[in-house]
């Protein structure tokens, strides 16, 4: 399996490269989803509507 492939399975788009090193499969493995992240983000986005909170308001 080649990096691609296994960034692929992750849900990691095409354009998105990682930087040379030897532990390209360790970071794949260990990271988040993006569809994962792109989803739970879009319902925490929906709770905060449906609660009246702009979510696009500053924290900090």
């Amino acid at each position: 399996m080649t990096v691609r492939e296994a960034a692929r399975l992750q849900g990691f788009p095409d354009w998105f490269t990682f930087h040379p090193t030897k532990w390209h499969f360790r970071m794949i493995g260990n990271s988040v989803s993006p569809l994962l992240s792109e989803a739970i983000l879009g319902r925490i986005r929906k709770r905060l509507e449906l609660n009246n909170i702009d979510s696009s308001r500053k924290v900090m």
